[in-house]
């Protein structure tokens, strides 16, 4: 394994990932995304690596990683997949070269090497690195897939497939398939999907989509929100770096207004031809105009106009109420797992649960302050 620094910009090397990631025919999902890393790094200070894979001047990786505690390290901190993209149609090609069968086990190699890589380079507190990492025979054929990952260094990541020593389940990602335009989704819903659309545009509902410009009252919706479930949640700073950062599709804040007041809110990411809504607030008392379905309906048209073919809901408890309702617009589920190097990974917000009550008494003004901290260690 040869690791050499490149000292480009790295936006200027995230272009040419996405041209790779685009000629290669494998598919994506929006943590694939190399700029969530740098816009992670930028909100927390978290130090933040790019490393591209290369076997015989053929890209087989690409991986993004940040530096959480001291010895710890997860791709991707607060979304919903990993930052590792392997190239499944080289991979299908030569994996009896590697004794390999199967996309979770060069899911599995790749992040052990990733793994090894880390431990080789330095990392720095300001400074996003980007790397190019030479790959031999012996790197690939001696990387054993289910074997355990006995070092020091802490590293984590969320996928669908069982990667690391480690792993939790009950998580679910329900996804919709596109259709190619708005006129023959709205046709693909069920007939109650479709009557609570539009119901919620009978409603005097407002829709506004945006930028940074739509901050302020996206934050309004989603405090209120979930400050009633007696939680903290992501820092303003956070959805700031985020809007600032993002590159290589849309970065939106949808809000949905009535009478001018701002009663339901979602951001959408998109990159190629995946899109999501990780963050998603309607206020309760609103709710009974449909909201949620005019929120939905409008991210959901942005994605097709925008040539997305999935729209991912973002991710739920298997079997919740937020589930259910997610699956009555037609999604099929993807399950996800927590993939960790070490036992006993801080992922649950359970821990909290005894103060639940008291976190709906605190000023909001103070939960805020609390967020940033709250959220650097449960992503």
């Amino acid at each position: 394994m040869n690791i050499l620094e490149l000292h480009d910009n790295p936006t200027a090397v995230f272009d040419t990932v996405i041209t790779n990631m685009q000629q290669s025919g494998s598919g994506v999902y929006l943590g694939n995304n190399p700029s969530l890393s740098l816009a992670v790094q930028e909100a927390y200070g978290w130090p933040g690596v790019f490393m591209r894979f290369i076997f015989n001047k053929k890209i087989l990786a690409y991986a993004t990683a940040n530096k959480v505690q001291k010895n710890e390290w997860f791709s991707l901190p607060h979304f919903n997949h990993g930052g590792l993209w392997v190239n499944q149609s080289w991979w299908e090609k030569h994996y009896n070269e590697l004794n390999a069968a199967k996309h979770d086990e060069a899911h599995q190699i790749f992040y052990k090497l990733l793994i090894l890589a880390i431990e080789k380079i330095p990392t720095s507190d300001t400074k996003y690195r980007c790397f190019e990492i030479e790959l031999f025979m012996d790197d690939l054929s001696k990387v054993v897939p289910n074997a355990k990952v006995k070092r020091e260094l802490k590293f984590g990541c969320r996928s669908e497939f069982r990667l690391l020593d480690y792993h939790l389940g009950g998580k679910v990602i329900p996804c919709l398939s596109l259709s190619s335009s708005v006129e023959e989704q709205m046709k693909a819903f069920s007939v109650g999907v479709r009557r609570k659309i539009r119901k919620s545009q009978r409603n005097g509902l407002v829709v506004k989509t945006g930028g940074s410009e739509l901050l302020d009252d996206f934050m309004k919706v989603y405090d209120h929100n979930i400050r009633a479930l007696g939680s903290f949640g992501m820092p303003r700073k956070f959805f700031r770096s985020l809007l600032l950062h993002y590159a290589h599709g849309l970065a939106s804040i949808v809000v949905v207004y009535h009478n001018q007041k701002a009663v339901g809110a979602a951001i959408l990411l998109t990159f190629l031809d995946f899109a999501e809504n990780p963050w998603f607030a309607t206020v309760r008392d609103y709710n009974h105009l449909y909201v949620s379905y005019a929120l939905h309906h409008q991210m959901i048209t942005e994605s097709i106009n925008a040539g997305c073919r999935t729209y991912s809901f973002g991710r739920s408890t298997r079997d919740s109420s937020v589930h259910r309702y997610k699956k009555q617009w037609g999604t099929n589920d993807e399950t996800l797992f927590v993939n960790t190097t070490y036992k006993n990974p801080k992922i649950s917000h359970k821990r909290f649960l005894p103060v639940q009550n008291l976190v709906r008494m605190i000023p909001n003004n103070l939960a805020r302050k609390m967020d940033m901290q709250v959220s650097r260690h449960i992503f």
